[in-house]
């Protein structure tokens, strides 16, 4: 392949967590890989657990690894916790648009404190919510070596916002800190559908009962 730096780009390729497997399997030793882009596949966990055991030996120098768009759960945080952990000098991380939620990000946070070439990490859009931010707030200051934290797209309170922007304060080396277009968690689905249900039966006895008075 050559002796300068080489990235692999396979997004929206539609490859499952079996095709994910099946790559690792025959992916040579790629020492000079330095990029790796999957984005927009739909795979899960099954996939990034293959990649967490295959990569550090196989693409040891892997500083750029792309997994938004998928369907990541927790489980593939923990292998990537257990990769970071190891010696793997990533860079960067990107886990946007996946559903790794707060029991994800908690596996994931545990590696902050092993990751001295980490520079970012994105994790917009994953269904985050306060109790994640009082984790980052703890844990965000110990990953000393990240430059740029990108969290849009979440289920953070105000509350929440602050809480990292105080804490962004105690990072050494964070200079970006993007926390923009949090959804609050109001009122669930299953609670909106019984509000609307409720409504319609209301305007149904309303209509109906007067006219069968009426006979």
């Amino acid at each position: 392949m050559g002796e300068r730096t080489h990235n692999l780009l396979m997004d929206k390729w539609g490859l499952s967590d079996k095709e994910i497997e099946d790559l690792c399997y025959m992916l040579p030793e790629a020492p000079e890989l330095g990029s790796m882009s999957l984005c927009s596949n739909g795979f899960g966990s099954r996939a990034v657990i293959a990649l967490s055991e295959v990569l550090p030996v196989k693409a040891p120098h892997l500083h750029t690894l792309i997994l938004s768009y998928n369907d990541i759960h927790k489980n593939g945080c923990v292998a990537l916790r257990d990769m970071l952990m190891g010696r793997f000098e990533l860079r960067s991380l990107s886990l946007d648009h996946n559903q790794i939620g707060d029991e994800g990000l908690a596996y994931l946070s545990e590696a902050f404190t092993h990751t001295p070439h980490l520079h970012s990490l994105d994790l917009r859009s994953n269904g985050l919510t306060d109790s994640s931010s009082h984790l980052l707030a703890a844990r965000l200051p110990y990953c000393v070596s990240l430059t740029k934290c990108r969290l849009d797209d979440n289920m953070l309170s105000p509350a929440g916002v602050q809480r990292l922007v105080e804490a962004k304060k105690r990072c050494v080396s964070l200079t970006t800190l993007s926390i923009d277009r949090q959804r609050e968690r109001s009122i669930s689905r299953a609670h909106e559908t019984a509000r609307l249900a409720r409504g319609y039966l209301k305007k149904l006895y309303m209509n109906v009962v007067p006219v069968l008075l009426a006979c």
